[in-house]
C-alpha cells in the first residue's frame, strides 16, 4: 500500500474556497444547470460537483466559468477571484448597458415577488420547500440588481 501525500498548504484558506463553491452554485441554480450544461462542454452530475461542499477537491475549470459567466451576464466568480487577490473589477464603459425603465420594471417586479413570498411564509418559518421555491427568485433579483450596477457604473457620468 502506498502512503499518501502529505497535503499542500494552500494559499487559500478552506474558507474561500468554501465560499467560491456557494458562488458557484449559486450561479449554476441561477441558468439551471440542465440548461447549462447545453451551453458548455460538462454534463450536468460534474457542474453539480462544482457547486457541491462535499466535493472540495473538484472546482470549475476556468473556461466553464467563462461559459457560465457569459450565459449568466455577470462575473461573479471571476468578481470574487479579484476580491480574493485585492482587486476589484470595473466595467467597460463601451459595453455598459444603461439601465432603462424595462429594467428597472422588471427589478420592481421580481423584488415584489421575492417580498410577497418571503412576508407569506415567514409567519410560520421557511420548510424545505419554501426555500426551494424563494431562493431562485432572491438569486434572479440579485443578478437583476448587479446588472444594474453594472450599467450605473458604466454609463458615462
Amino acid at each position: 500500500m502506498r502512503a499518501q501525500k502529505p497535503e499542500n498548504i494552500r494559499p487559500t484558506t478552506p474558507e474561500e474556497r468554501r465560499d467560491l463553491k456557494m458562488l458557484t452554485q449559486r450561479a449554476i441554480r441561477n441558468v439551471g444547470g440542465s440548461n447549462f450544461a447545453n451551453d458548455t462542454r460538462v454534463v450536468e452530475s460534474k457542474l453539480s460537483e462544482y457547486g457541491n461542499p462535499a466535493h472540495e477537491k473538484q472546482f470549475m475549470p476556468i473556461d466553464v466559468v467563462a461559459d457560465l459567466e457569459r450565459v449568466l451576464g455577470y462575473p461573479i466568480i471571476t468578481e470574487h477571484l479579484a476580491q480574493l487577490q485585492g482587486f476589484r473589477l470595473t466595467t467597460d464603459a463601451a459595453t455598459a448597458d444603461e439601465p432603462d425603465m424595462e429594467d428597472v420594471g422588471a427589478f420592481s417586479d421580481t423584488q415584489g415577488k421575492l417580498l410577497s413570498m418571503l412576508i407569506r411564509y415567514a409567519p410560520d418559518g421557511y420548510d424545505h420547500r419554501e426555500r426551494r421555491e424563494i431562493l431562485p427568485v432572491a438569486e434572479a433579483l440579485l443578478v437583476q440588481l448587479q446588472d444594474l450596477i453594472k450599467g450605473l457604473k458604466g454609463a458615462p457620468l
